[in-house]
């Protein structure tokens, strides 16, 4: 599978966007809870504060727009293999990119309500971890991923079965699952699905496995071709 890169960034693209979606994510959480407060009461200020939080959400969400326009959003193609990354920075922003979106993608299908996904965090991680040791490189990215806490303030959905902290372990499993089979071009959201109910069928192995790296390898190896 060839892997294509995309043109260079401005600098302090990312640091943008970044700051952007958090504006974004803040909004959200906050109107949830004034919303929360207002469903006991019908308070008029809870009112006024929930429409005024649906305003910066919007403006958040346009400014996003706007700098997707001007300096690029960072999509990236949801194609890339892991095994065909080198460890350099146009790499990270590579992986970070197509990692943000498929993150959210898998958070939305595991019930999570709000997610904060930090690009900065995927960069930064996909760089510690280096190229070395290709076997072993998958597992001990999901447990840099998860050290680095590049996913946060998870809020599940009511209905979720899953808790905050099980639908993290899981999201990255994914994702790493799915970056490393031998999927088609075409089929990069079928792949991502399938990968997600791989791990939601392997929950209880996850969580045995912890930290433990070769335990995770092993997983990622034995499933990576059921994608």
């Amino acid at each position: 599978m060839s892997r294509r890169r995309q043109g260079p960034e401005l600098p302090g693209a990312v640091v943008l966007r970044e700051a952007l979606r958090s504006i974004r994510h803040v909004a959200r959480e906050g109107r949830d809870v004034v919303a929360e407060a207002a469903s006991h009461g019908g308070v008029p200020v809870a009112q006024v504060a929930n429409f005024a939080i649906s305003g910066a959400e919007r403006m958040a969400g346009v400014a996003e727009d706007v700098v997707g326009l001007l300096i690029g959003s960072g999509a990236a193609p949801l194609d890339l293999s892991l095994s065909e990354m080198p460890t350099d920075e146009a790499s990270a922003a590579c992986f970070a990119a197509a990692a943000y979106t498929a993150l959210g993608h898998v958070l939305r299908g595991l019930g999570a309500r709000h997610a904060l996904v930090s690009e900065l965090r995927l960069r930064a991680a996909f760089l510690r971890v280096g190229g070395e040791n290709a076997s072993t490189r998958p597992a001990r990215l999901f447990v840099a991923l998860r050290e680095a806490e590049v996913i946060a303030d998870v809020r599940m959905e009511p209905a979720a079965d899953l808790s905050a902290d099980e639908a993290v372990r899981l999201a990255l499993f994914t994702l790493l699952l799915w970056m490393l089979s031998d999927r088609d071009v075409g089929d990069a959201s079928e792949a991502l699905d399938a990968a997600q109910m791989i791990g939601l069928a392997l929950r209880t192995e996850l969580a045995e496995a912890g930290h433990d790296e070769t335990a995770v390898a092993k997983l990622l190896q034995e499933f990576r071709h059921h994608v």
